[in-house]
């Protein structure tokens, strides 16, 4: 039944390329690239088709965000930490330096008081 056949559609590049910089206006070139490629592996894409795949690589790219935001974010956790007891170890060797260097212990000006 040639009456009932749909008719292939095809974006063309420009027509692409509005609707990559429509769905994410600041797009890397990475993103463009990975929307080019995942629509050219369907060339007769529609244009809904190829918003799906958009959604997909946006999903994507949020996820790897969080993910990388969140392994940023433990990373600098763990080397403040570390940072904080590199010093406190310092310290405590140089005072410990300074008191078998001198004979006595740090000045009673550098120690907490009561008062």
């Amino acid at each position: 039944m040639p009456g009932k056949h749909k008719p292939e559609t095809t974006i063309s590049p420009d027509r692409l390329r509005i609707i990559a910089e429509a769905i994410n206006p600041h797009a890397s070139d990475n993103w463009l690239r990975g929307f080019e490629i995942a629509v050219s592996i369907r060339p007769r894409a529609s244009e809904a088709d190829i918003l799906a795949v958009a959604a997909n690589i946006n999903a994507e790219a949020a996820s790897y965000e969080l993910g990388v935001a969140a392994g940023f974010a433990t990373a600098q956790e763990a080397l403040e930490r570390r940072a904080s007891e590199f010093h406190a170890n310092l310290n405590a060797k140089l005072a410990n330096f300074e008191a078998n260097v001198t004979g006595e212990p740090e000045p009673a000006a550098d120690q907490p008081t009561l008062n």
